[in-house]
């Protein structure tokens, strides 16, 4: 990977596509933002130190129909850890699709 960020939702959809197919993923320069979403979706994933970077936003889950489920605040204090955070919001939404 080496991806800016993107459309976070995107990001989440080709996370659960990569996911399924137990694929590995590494960073070779950048991954931030919503490429973090990507990155977390690998069955083996690694990144050198100060190559992942979050910023402060809200993650908002829709449904099929953009229905919105839930919006999630960063400032939200749901774990100590930003990327557990990622993580964990990553697996909640793949629950709900």
């Amino acid at each position: 990977m080496n991806s800016p960020g993107g459309d976070g939702q995107a990001a989440m959809k080709v996370g659960r596509l990569l996911r399924r197919e137990s694929a590995q993923i590494f960073v070779i320069g950048q991954c931030e933002s919503a490429c973090v979403f990507i990155l977390t979706s690998g069955v083996v994933r690694a990144a050198n130190s100060g190559t992942v970077g979050v910023h402060a936003g809200r993650l908002t889950l829709t449904n099929r129909n953009g229905e919105i489920l839930k919006e999630i605040e960063s400032s939200q204090s749901l774990t100590n850890s930003l990327v557990a955070l990622i993580v964990k919001l990553i697996n909640i939404y793949q629950q709900w699709v």
